[in-house]
């Protein structure tokens, strides 16, 4: 069976009895505007802090902060995700192109209207003021584990196993995020988040007075939690192979074009001559797949994929700059493209051998 669905369903379960590793218990039940509780759902590599508000006299969970713990992402990776409840019951999930979860807690702080005086409860080791001049980065779409305008959305969102994808495209640095409870099985997305949102509410629900009250709360929630575990399967049948031939896709368009810049520099008379060298570099994706048969006997498509960047021939222009008045006035001349070419390499050479490396999802 999928290694990602087992630790899915395990994560739930673990909660009736060992609760306290997942659950830091609240002593705040109830408040009179958005609020970030005390709990804490802790599954993985990530953090799940309930937002909630209480105007209807109980408290109503809107939502749930998915932050990256520390030194778990790397590269690229995504670090914060929030998911959005709606009074139908449906959610929507939104991440941000930036790597500073800090940024996204102050993102979500303004639009909830959470104070600065809940910031302890965040859990993150950094200044979360709200000053006057902050100008937080708006949350995009994001889906299973992307953003949705990510050019590799349609291989995951069309794989018959996508959770491995994300996690290979996690665990070499690219904008990813992996998270178990984006590819839920048996159980959807929506009714995880349902079931935690429940959990948290009747959590917050009990007023925590002593030891005895402490323990209801954890246990109730543990409770609630374990409604989504499932009965794992028998003992593995198959042997898990490669069933098929692999087929070649296409080399994704080139993305995450851009201009790198090293310079130098030597001194002369009356100045200095800055050597500006810049290189062209641009990402290719490649990506195969093959029909393959798991340890429980059912099928699936397993995919690879391999990134490789590409870099053109480097650009390099030289200037003069006179010694400024005063001389402690010296910048930094090289800009961020070439001043000596206009127009960029647009077609640097494809890779013509892809080396596949072994993917999470295949046997």
């Amino acid at each position: 069976m999928n290694m990602h669905l087992c630790l899915l369903r395990a994560s739930f379960a673990q909660l009736v009895a060992f609760a306290v590793l997942g659950l830091c218990v609240s002593r705040d039940s109830v408040a009179q505007t958005h609020r970030v509780s005390d709990l804490r759902i802790d599954w993985g590599s990530w953090n799940f802090k309930p937002i909630y508000e209480s105007t209807s006299g109980s408290a109503q969970v809107t939502g749930f902060l998915a932050l990256a713990k520390e030194g778990s992402s790397s590269g690229d990776n995504l670090t914060a995700v929030w998911y959005v409840r709606s009074e139908n019951q449906t959610w929507t999930k939104k991440s941000w192109l930036s790597t500073d979860a800090g940024g996204a807690i102050k993102h979500v702080k303004i639009v909830t209207g959470i104070p600065d005086t809940d910031d302890a409860l965040w859990e993150v080791n950094r200044d979360l003021r709200v000053l006057p001049s902050d100008d937080p980065e708006p949350a995009i779409e994001y889906s299973k584990g992307l953003l949705a305008n990510d050019p590799l959305q349609p291989l995951v969102s069309t794989s018959s196993d996508p959770a491995a994808i994300v996690s290979f495209l996690s665990d070499v640095g690219y904008k990813a995020a992996d998270i178990s409870i984006d590819h839920a099985a048996e159980f959807t997305t929506d009714e995880h988040l349902e079931v935690m949102a429940s959990a948290i509410e009747a959590g917050l629900a009990i007023n925590v007075i002593d030891d005895a009250s402490a323990r209801l709360q954890t246990e109730t929630m543990a409770a609630i939690m374990a409604s989504t575990t499932v009965i794992q399967p028998g003992t593995p049948t198959c042997v898990p192979r490669i069933t098929g031939a692999w087929v070649l896709g296409a080399i994704s368009p080139a993305t995450a074009c851009s201009w790198s810049v090293t310079d130098s520099w030597i001194a002369i008379t009356g100045g200095r001559t800055y050597t500006c060298t810049y290189e062209w570099c641009c990402t290719y994706t490649r990506t195969r797949s093959a029909p393959a048969v798991r340890a429980d006997c059912s099928i699936y498509t397993c995919t690879q994929i391999e990134i490789q960047r590409v870099c053109a021939a480097p650009v390099v222009c030289t200037l003069f700059v006179p010694t400024p008045t005063p001389p402690s006035g010296w910048g930094a001349p090289c800009g961020a493209s070439p001043t000596c070419s206009t127009v960029p390499p647009v077609n640097p050479p494809a890779p013509a051998i892809w080396t596949w490396p072994n993917s999470t999802n295949c046997p």
